[in-house]
């Protein structure tokens, strides 16, 4: 069986494991979406090895072009959907939607700019 809808929470940079936060709450009412062809993902932190992940989703989709949606906060916007969109299109995966509550602009060379003048996010 292929699994053709990937759902993908990701948490943003003060949220952890540790403790309850919206994204939690988010995969709590999604995860009943899940069956043989759906996979919903347990929440990700912002800055997870995406390729992995995209690579993963995409033997798991053996061949298919699976439907990805994306639900991000703070820096899981800035960072962690954008490059998990980056590799997902690498793979000649689209991500069918994201979905990003107060999204920040992260860099890993000037993360002060998130705080000072947050430039555009670009989506790919």
């Amino acid at each position: 069986m292929t699994i053709s809808r990937w759902i993908v929470p990701i948490s943003g940079f003060t949220q952890s494991r540790s403790r309850s936060n919206g994204i939690d709450r988010l995969w709590l009412k999604v995860r009943d979406q899940a069956n043989g062809t759906v996979s919903v993902v347990p929440p990700q932190h912002w800055n997870s090895d995406w390729e992995q992940w995209a690579g993963w989703i995409s033997r798991m989709s053996r061949g298919e072009k699976p439907e990805v949606f994306i639900f991000a906060y703070s820096w899981g916007c800035g960072n962690g959907a954008i490059q998990l969109a980056r590799e997902l299109r690498s793979a000649a995966i689209d991500v069918k939607a994201m979905v990003f509550s107060d999204p920040v602009y992260h860099s890993w060379w000037r993360p002060w700019r998130a705080m000072v003048a947050s430039p555009k996010i670009l989506i790919p």
